[in-house]
């Protein structure tokens, strides 16, 4: 399953390695993996449905990947001086590779920059939010379901 929009192998940040076939039955060891595999699976085609709409809109790279939310929110959380890729990747359980295009078409786009982590030492290179990336961040993260709606049940309060 290389090069799917989503930037790396589910099966394989799932932990199934991508050549090993599990059965659906629930008493084998394997049945429980490929019903998380599934499952998330699901929930990024639903991310991307509700992100796609927004990041066409907003004039964003569309296909806009749900993980590129993903490395928007780590961004997010990150120190002031920014983040390493490699410390993103290994967050993300993805390849440098498949995150340095995701942060191509970021830095492009205007959501991110990538520059020195510190004033005196240029060697380390470090990615920082940027203010456009901070309200892509609110935009495309208020066009996610809610936990509650995704549950099937409604936001209000019932009475």
């Amino acid at each position: 399953m290389r090069g799917h929009r989503y930037g790396g192998s589910e099966a394989g940040a799932l932990g199934v390695p991508s050549g090993e076939r599990t059965s659906n039955t629930e008493s084998e060891p394997g049945a429980l993996r490929l019903a998380e595999l599934d499952r998330a699976h699901r929930r990024m085609r639903l991310a991307a449905a509700a992100i796609d709409p927004v990041a066409a809109q907003e004039g964003w790279p569309a296909p806009f990947s749900p993980v590129r939310l993903l490395i928007l929110r780590h961004l997010r959380d990150a120190s002031p001086w920014g983040a390493k890729p490699s410390r993103i990747a290994r967050a993300l359980e993805m390849k440098r590779s498949s995150l340095a295009h995701h942060l191509d078409v970021l830095e492009a786009s205007g959501l991110i920059v990538r520059g020195p982590r510190g004033f005196y030492d240029g060697r380390q290179v470090a990615v920082r939010l940027t203010d456009p990336g901070t309200y892509a961040l609110w935009r495309l993260g208020s066009a996610l379901p809610s936990r509650e709606a995704r549950a099937g049940r409604s936001e209000g309060p019932t009475a």
